[in-house]
């Protein structure tokens, strides 16, 4: 049985580093915590997941890769992060909204949430197209001869 080249697993485990490190240095300056204790739909939790589920199946995906290797999992993952971020801004702009109505004034936490929500759904979604473009790639060079 013939070596399998593991460089599409190198390229997404530096992704992964990459995405770890930026997400260090967001717990380090209190965004995670801010978010957390704000954000009332936990959907950036929810994206999140998807993006810790994603950048796992790609990995393995790309740690045993081959000519039929199919990257369809990471494009229905990013397109899940898209939809989940859209989702969560618009229930945090009804609840900003909703803010209006009973008290007169803006919430701005609610919008600040909701915007951190899309914020996080695009990062999201960026990085794991990234990682699903890497994975395409390195089948591409799986089924040369």
């Amino acid at each position: 049985m013939p070596a399998i080249p593991r460089i599409a697993f190198v390229a997404h485990f530096v992704i992964c580093i990459a995405v770890a490190a930026i997400g260090f240095l967001a717990w380090q300056k209190g965004a995670i915590q801010w978010v957390y204790a704000n954000d009332q739909t936990m959907i950036t939790s929810v994206v999140m997941l998807l993006m810790a589920y994603g950048a796992v199946r790609l990995g393995w995906l790309a740690w045993n890769i081959g000519p039929d290797t199919a990257s369809d999992d990471g494009h229905w993952i990013v397109r899940l992060c898209i939809y989940a971020a859209y989702t969560g801004t618009a229930i945090g702009l009804l609840l900003l909204a909703k803010s209006f109505e009973a008290a007169g004034k803006p919430s701005f936490g609610a919008l600040a949430a909701a915007l951190c929500t899309t914020a996080t759904g695009g990062a999201a979604a960026f990085f794991l197209e990234i990682m699903t473009r890497s994975l395409e790639y390195g089948v591409a060079r799986a089924r040369r001869p």
